[in-house]
């Protein structure tokens, strides 16, 4: 603790040190020289320092991205919409776990994201890969990677995570019931770096234990 304040604790303790030296000097009548002058513009300079470095500190904490949490809801109230819009804001990549991916909305957005350039991933649930609708062998077919995951009895995941700084999750499956019919929810969750890791870490963990769909 002591290291830690150190910075702004020794400007303080030089000032009194002066101080004490100043009182001394006018108790013992005797006129500063120059190690008394020079001491002293250090100490005043110190201090100046330290209270410019203390006011950069509270600049940068203020003014530090804090979390930025965002939701919607289902049926019909904004959950497609705030997939969509996330997968938009992508400028590096998008790497997306879905249980189920029938929802062609997503996919387009997922398309343009690739065509635009950005790394689009997808690991998908076996047991969902040949339900009618499924959207990942188009996706495949415009070349963006996908694997299926067979290690559990359901990967039921529904999230993506988007350059590192963007965790899309919630109820929400990628499917057109999820939009319309059912009661789902949409959860983004930008600028948390513990969270963001996490899921990153758990994608990466998927993707691996998981084999290219043919």
């Amino acid at each position: 603790m002591f290291i830690e304040y150190s910075w702004q604790i020794m400007p303080l303790l030089l000032l009194v040190f002066m101080a004490i030296w100043a009182i001394l000097l006018y108790w013992r009548k005797l006129r500063p020289n120059l190690i008394f002058v020079t001491c002293l513009v250090l100490s005043v300079s110190s201090i100046g320092i330290a209270w410019w470095s203390y006011q950069q500190t509270i600049y940068i904490l203020s003014n530090q991205e804090r979390p930025i949490i965002t939701v919607a809801f289902s049926p019909k109230q904004g959950a497609t919409d705030l997939v969509v819009k996330t997968i938009q804001s992508a400028n590096k990549y998008i790497y997306v776990a879905a249980y189920s991916f029938t929802y062609e909305p997503i996919a387009d957005a997922l398309s343009e994201a690739h065509d635009r350039g950005i790394d689009v991933k997808i690991v998908h649930d076996n047991s969902q890969k040949n339900v009618r609708g499924n959207q990942l062998s188009s996706l495949k077919r415009v070349g963006i990677p996908t694997r299926i995951n067979s290690k559990y009895k359901s990967m039921h995941d529904k999230f993506m995570v988007i350059d590192g700084v963007t965790i899309q999750t919630g109820s929400y499956n990628y499917t057109e019931n999820a939009e319309k019919r059912n009661a789902e929810n949409v959860l983004v969750i930008n600028n948390d770096s513990e969270i963001v890791t996490a899921y990153l870490n758990q994608w990466q963990k998927l993707w691996l234990e998981s084999v290219d769909l043919k």
